[in-house]
């Protein structure tokens, strides 16, 4: 009678134990899973705001080479306007340029170790 006591009271703190490592799990699963969706949405929103930029960057681009090519009757933008767009243009070119180079650094060039 003893023995099936102690072996009763060893299966209930078995069974505990098992059931607080499997909570500890989903709780660690919950957290990765959480952690992903926060990371995938993060992703899209970026990706929003690059094609935002994207679809500006090519519109200033069409209105730029608008007024380099129609006769001057046709422009609809001021001097002021136009050197506004250069220097987005510019400025863009340049930004464009200074990431593809950074890319280029981190990922060609060996990594020093030690």
């Amino acid at each position: 009678m003893k023995a099936l006591e102690t072996i009763r009271v060893a299966a209930q703190e078995e069974a505990q134990s098992i059931s607080v490592n499997a909570g500890a799990a989903a709780a660690k699963e919950d957290e990765a899973l959480f952690e992903r969706e926060i990371r995938k949405t993060l992703l899209g929103r970026l990706k929003l705001v690059i094609n935002v930029f994207v679809g500006i960057f090519c519109i200033a681009i069409l209105f730029r080479s608008w007024h380099f090519l129609a006769p001057e009757a046709w422009a609809f933008l001021s001097e002021k306007q136009i050197s506004l767009i250069d220097t987005i243009l510019t400025s863009g070119f340049f930004v464009l340029l200074g990431g593809i180079a950074k890319d280029t650094i981190i990922n060609v060039l060996p990594k020093k170790r030690g």
